[in-house]
């Protein structure tokens, strides 16, 4: 038997209380395991996709970027970014982007290199429209 755990909400306007948390679910084999969280992240992230318009993603070509992407590929096409410059060069994590983009339907990708001068000219942009300077700000 597991000991009683609490946590403390906080809701504006209302006093601080000390609520008791449920008692953890038993442990699931892997393979249970693995069906809920991909069932889970299938539904989060389809549900999220058919919301919008047009999809973008940050794909770094790590298994968290990839799975992401590849399952809102699949609820519908997207725009894949994968940023590289001089440190990362050596990183197989751009490798492993391109090979997802080329062999998962829907996801048209653009590797950025921090070399090229329209990157820099990006940051810029976005710097000074942060800072409430430029367009549409």
């Amino acid at each position: 038997m597991h000991a009683a755990r609490h946590a403390l909400v906080l809701t504006p306007g209302h006093a601080p209380r000390v609520v008791e948390v449920p008692a953890e679910r038993p442990q699931l084999d892997l393979v249970e395991g693995a069906r809920q969280l991909r069932g889970a992240l299938v539904t989060a992230v389809t549900r999220r996709a058919h919301r919008y318009e047009a999809l973008s993603a940050d794909l770094s070509g790590g298994v968290d970027s990839s799975l992401v992407t590849c399952l809102a590929a699949a609820a519908r096409g997207l725009s894949a970014l994968t940023y590289t410059d001089a440190v990362m060069a050596q990183d197989d994590d751009v490798r492993y982007a391109r090979r997802v983009a080329a062999e998962v339907g829907g996801i048209t990708h653009r590797v950025l290199d921090g070399k090229e001068p329209s990157v820099w000219r990006s940051r810029m942009w976005v710097r000074t429209r942060s800072r409430g300077h430029g367009v549409g700000s």
